[in-house]
């Protein structure tokens, strides 16, 4: 067995026996993204002013998500918090804007 066989099989071990201090570190890498996206681009809807950022998501201002989704990531995965990384990683541009579920 070679050396990349064996890093892959620690890995895997160490992912079974700390699953949920992993779980629990994605989870609050992904909020401090979504919040950090809320800083920038509005804590609230918009159009009703919802508050609840469980409901909160970024909406396109003109509309061309699925264009930019295809030159940026090519999937349809390329949403939620792979997206909000994404426009981290970007310095955050113009051209968002925080809506709700319902009105977005």
């Amino acid at each position: 067995m070679d050396a990349k066989e064996k890093k892959r099989l620690y890995d895997i071990e160490y992912r079974k026996k700390n699953r949920n201090s992993l779980n629990e570190k994605q989870r609050e890498r992904r909020l401090a993204a979504k919040l950090l996206i809320l800083e920038r681009y509005g804590k609230q809807c918009q159009v009703c002013g919802f508050d609840d950022i469980r409901a909160l998501q970024l909406d396109h201002i003109n509309g061309n998500g699925n264009k930019e989704r295809i030159e940026s990531g090519g999937s349809v995965r390329f949403s939620g918090w792979r997206f909000y990384e994404y426009l981290i990683k970007q310095g955050l541009p113009d051209g968002y804007q925080t809506l709700c579920a319902n009105c977005n």
